[in-house]
């Protein structure tokens, strides 16, 4: 529990990293809502770290060769925090907050250049990148960075979670515990809407793009 609770303890020290020190490109919680929320009900943010230590005296290469590396490692699936493969899904949006004291803007938009197209985006949002800098480094390390992405693979996530409550509810198991609060259609309306959650991120996991039929100028 020790080393699960510093990698939370290094989410949350990344995301409000830019209300507690100063920075080239600060961001704070509402602008990461306002561009990484397409939609009302599509908010479900996956995070990942790098480099994803466990313990303080964890170190990282410093210069350009590192500062790549853990760009790359930032997006891929061993430095998720949830059991999901992003790579292999939709990118509706994504967030990246990079804490550095010698990290310019320049390299993180040339490292967001060499990734885009190794990301798949959604086809209207295909430049939907927000970056922040803060130039306070973490503790121990000459850098780090923290990745929000709304991403179509939480579906799995939301469904499995759908799953195991079906199979729950349908005997009845454990409902006792909560009928003295809610009503069972109460419970049933809240199961309908998870799985339209579902459905929602699966629709647009299957999104085309739409092709715009060009005007002929009436002569």
């Amino acid at each position: 529990f020790a080393q699960m609770n510093t990698i939370g303890a290094h989410l949350l020290c990344n995301l409000t990293c830019s209300m507690r020190f100063e920075g080239h490109l600060n961001v704070d919680l509402n602008e990461i809502t306002m561009n990484l929320v397409p939609f009302p009900k599509l908010h479900l943010l996956l995070s990942s770290i790098a480099p994803l230590a466990t313990m303080a005296d964890k170190k990282v290469s410093c210069g350009v060769r590192g500062m790549d590396q853990m760009f790359s490692q930032v997006f891929s699936r061993d430095s998720q925090l949830t059991t999901v493969n992003q790579r292999a899904s939709t990118y509706l949006a994504a967030g990246v907050i990079v804490r550095g004291r010698n990290v310019q803007v320049s390299d993180i938009n040339r490292n967001i250049d060499r990734l885009r197209p190794k990301l798949k985006m959604i086809p209207w949002n295909t430049d939907g990148f927000k970056i922040g800098l803060c130039s306070a480094p973490p503790a121990h390390q000459p850098y780090s960075a923290l990745c929000l992405a709304n991403n179509c693979a939480i579906r799995g996530v939301v469904g499995g979670l759908a799953d195991r409550f079906s199979k729950l509810f349908r005997v009845r198991a454990h409902v006792h515990h909560y009928t003295e609060y809610l009503e069972l259609q109460e419970m049933q309306a809240a199961y309908r809407r998870v799985r339209q959650l579902a459905s929602d991120y699966e629709a647009l996991e299957n999104a085309v793009p739409r092709v715009r039929r060009r005007i002929t100028p009436v002569v």
